[in-house]
C-alpha cells in the first residue's frame, strides 16, 4: 500500500516515513517546506502515485519557526483536504492539544470544547474542522505536544549544552509529554487498520502512558541528549521553577482510540531515545 506523508520533512513525518517503510509499507515522501504555490503540485503527485491514505503534519514546523501559518500554507492545507475528499482518499491530520484549554490538571476527552487559547491553537482549530468535515474521509489525531523540530525544547537545551547557561522547567505539575517516535507508531497502527476496513472516522486523542513535570522531563532529554552528541565541556544548569514560559498544553486521554483501535499508550521513555537519534540526523541542525 502506498501512503502519502505531506510534511516528511518535520520530525512527526520522518518517523511516519521511517516505520512504514519498516512495516513493508511504501510511503511517497512530500516535502512540503518550500510551499509551492500551485497547490496541484501535490495532489497530482497524490494522484499519479495512486495513494488512497495521505498523512498531514504540514506546517506545524512553520509557525515554530516564523510564529505564524501563512495564508499560502492555509490555502494549500485547505485544497489539498477537498481534494482528499472529492477523489475519496482518507487524511489522517495531526493536531495538538493547544486546541483545548491550558488546564495541565485535567485530562480532556474527545469531545472537550475548543477553547484555544494561542495563534497556535486557532489554527489547529480551523484545520480540525476542515478534516472533520471530510466525514469518512477524515481522521483528526490529537496528541501533547511533540517534541522534535516543531518544538523548541530539543532546541533550546541543544543551545543550552552546547554554550552554557541556565534554563528553568517548573516542577509543580504533572503533564503526559509525547515523542514523536511514538506517535508514528500510532498513525502507522491507524493507517493499517482503515485500509483492511477498520471504520475509523472523526476525532481522536493520544498521550503518554506516563506522566512528568517539565523539569523530569528536561532532565531525561538533557542526558539523552548528551549520550548522542558531540558536545564541549560547558557550565549549563537545568534548574526547579514555579514558572517558566515552556508551554506544554493541555493532557488527553485516549479512550476513543483504544476502544476503535486497540491502541495502547506506552511510557515517553521508551520512544525519547529514537526522537533524539533522529534530531541530530536533521538537515537543520
Amino acid at each position: 500500500m502506498k501512503i502519502a506523508v505531506l510534511g516528511a520533512e518535520t520530525m512527526l513525518g520522518l518517523s511516519v516515513v521511517r516505520q512504514l517503510r519498516q512495516r513493508g509499507w511504501e510511503p511517497v515522501v512530500i516535502d512540503t517546506g518550500p510551499v509551492h504555490k500551485d497547490w496541484a503540485t501535490y495532489a497530482q503527485l497524490i494522484e499519479q502515485v495512486q495513494c488512497k491514505f495521505v498523512v498531514n503534519t504540514m506546517h506545524l514546523d512553520e509557525f515554530y519557526s516564523t510564529g505564524t501559518v501563512s495564508a499560502l500554507s492555509r490555502s494549500v492545507f485547505r485544497k489539498i483536504a477537498q481534494f482528499c475528499f472529492d477523489t475519496k482518499r482518507v487524511m489522517l491530520h495531526a493536531s495538538l492539544s493547544q486546541v483545548l484549554p491550558n488546564d495541565r490538571e485535567s485530562y480532556f476527552a474527545e469531545d472537550a470544547e475548543y477553547n484555544p487559547s494561542s495563534p497556535l491553537g486557532e489554527y489547529l482549530m480551523t484545520a480540525e474542522q476542515r478534516v472533520l468535515s471530510m466525514g469518512d474521509y477524515g481522521i483528526v489525531l490529537r496528541v501533547c505536544n511533540l517534541f522534535g523540530n516543531e518544538g523548541a525544547l530539543f532546541k533550546k537545551l541543544n543551545t543550552l549544552i552546547k554554550d552554557g547557561g541556565t534554563m528553568r522547567l517548573r516542577d509543580d505539575y504533572q503533564v503526559s509529554f509525547t515523542c514523536a517516535e511514538d506517535v508514528a507508531r500510532v498513525i502507522v497502527a491507524i493507517a493499517e487498520q482503515v485500509r483492511f476496513g477498520a471504520p475509523g472516522r472523526g476525532l481522536y486523542h493520544y498521550c503518554s502512558g506516563m506522566k512528568a513535570s517539565p523539569y523530569e522531563f528536561g532532565i531525561a532529554l538533557n542526558d539523552m541528549l548528551r549520550q548522542f552528541g558531540s558536545y564541549t565541556e560547558s557550565k549549563a544548569k537545568i534548574l526547579r521553577a514555579k514558572r517558566d514560559s515552556f508551554m506544554v498544553g493541555a493532557s488527553l486521554s485516549c479512550e476513543r482510540l483504544l476502544g476503535d483501535f486497540g491502541i495502547k499508550q506506552r511510557p515517553w521513555r521508551s520512544a525519547l531515545a529514537k526522537d533524539v537519534q533522529q534530531f541530530f540526523s536533521l538537515k537543520d541542525y
